[in-house]
């Protein structure tokens, strides 16, 4: 649909817009039940997801229904800015007290998707208000998780996300070596308030290194998670930060060293670095990527802050992904100072793969703090990089 049609701007910004904000319910008949008619109009929530799990977020707008059904429009992803799944959606009504709406889709979000199906059940608690359901997936019930979506207006989309990424000093940059693309398309990279006005300063730079999730094609992933969504969301930081992409291949499952080294080239020549003041930070693949690239090029850094991060060595099901165990030893970086962050609860890189990584870095004779989080699943980086405290103590950290 033509994207104005769908979407209404937030307080008159031409680019900030309310997700199915410009949709309108058609009235109800007259004999519909009022616990039907309930259903009408825009819902947004999430999945109510386990500590080791990123929920899906979502925003439903019920356009229509009678006693047999109706029609409805759904946005969901983990980040609303790229959803995975845009549909219309035609729901029936399943009678009982109270009643609910149901449809089967496909959770590949592609038109006419032929993967995984799965049948979506919402009903609705007139007490708060809300429609509670969520997703039954047979035969893998345990990847089904419960729902609960508000009426709300705080769902939004940015229509030209780049000119959003500008307004906020980020920008892509692509890599002039075709070679190197090989790894990846290029970089975001933002620059601090001032930089452009003290052309001979030279400033503390941050490489963030992403997850998993986050390979593939789009720039926009690059920001789902670190240094830079703080940016987005909270005020300036006195870095320039750097996030590089990385492919999803058969080459290689997590940062080359080759690459990053190509990629580091990349950053000094460009931008004005203070040497002194280099942090290396990434989540998961990329944490286990900050531990090992450190290893590589130890007199580069000044401090480190893996998140979920792991050396393969303790962590067999890696080593069967890919992931190739740390052969340098970890006395190369005792003198860098490390915070490290991992959820007491993660079920994907368990807790005991974090610490034998960082008994092996104490042992070494490493600077090590190493925080627990114990309500936490594997992200741990959602809560650790909006706080201040951490870029704080990246600035105190300086190489001699």
């Amino acid at each position: 649909m033509e994207f104005a049609a769908v979407h209404s701007p937030v307080d008159g910004d031409d680019n900030q817009h309310l997700i199915f904000g410009n949709l309108r319910v058609t009235p109800p008949a007259d004999e519909l039940p009022p616990e039907l008619a309930a259903f009408l109009g825009r819902w947004e929530g999430s999945e109510l997801a386990p500590p080791d799990a990123i929920a899906t977020k979502a925003v439903l707008f019920v356009e229509k229904i009678d006693n047999q059904g109706g029609k409805a429009y759904l946005w969901a992803g983990n980040e609303l800015q790229y959803p995975f799944y845009v549909k219309e959606i035609r729901f029936r009504v399943i009678p009982g007290s109270p009643p609910s709406i149901e449809w089967q889709g496909d959770l590949t979000g592609a038109p006419g998707g032929k993967g995984l199906t799965g049948r979506f059940t919402f009903s609705y608690d007139r007490g708060g208000d809300v429609l509670r359901g969520g997703l039954s997936l047979p035969p893998y019930e345990q990847l089904a998780r419960p729902s609960e979506l508000q009426r709300g207006q705080s769902s939004f989309v940015y229509r030209n996300f780049e000119k959003f990424l500008k307004s906020r000093r980020i920008t892509f940059h692509e890599y002039p070596d075709s070679q190197l693309q090989r790894y990846g398309w290029g970089y975001l990279v933002y620059l601090p308030e001032g930089y452009e006005e003290m052309p001979d300063q030279a400033w503390p730079l941050a490489v963030f290194l992403i997850g998993t999730g986050e390979r593939g094609q789009s720039v926009y992933m690059l920001i789902k998670h670190g240094p830079l969504k703080y940016v987005l969301n909270q005020e300036s930081l006195p870095f320039i930060i750097v996030v590089p992409m990385l492919n999803v291949s058969p080459e290689f499952r997590s940062f080359p060293e080759t690459y990053l080294d190509e990629v580091f080239d990349e950053i000094l020549a460009n931008y004005r670095v203070d040497p002194s003041r280099i942090y290396l930070t990434g989540i998961s693949m990329g944490g286990e990527a900050t531990y090992r690239y450190a290893l590589h090029q130890p007199g580069r850094f000044a401090a480190l802050a893996p998140m979920g991060a792991f050396d393969a060595k303790y962590l067999p099901g890696a080593v069967q992904e890919g992931f190739m165990p740390f052969t340098l030893p970890m006395e190369r970086i005792k003198q860098i100072p490390v915070w490290a962050f991992h959820g007491a609860q993660d079920r994907i890189i368990p807790l005991s793969a974090a610490q034998q990584t960082v008994d092996a870095l104490i042992q070494a004779g490493g600077d090590v703090r190493f925080t627990i989080l114990e309500d936490h699943g594997h992200d741990v980086w959602t809560e650790m990089y909006a706080d201040p405290g951490l870029y704080e103590w990246m600035l105190e950290q300086h190489k001699p």
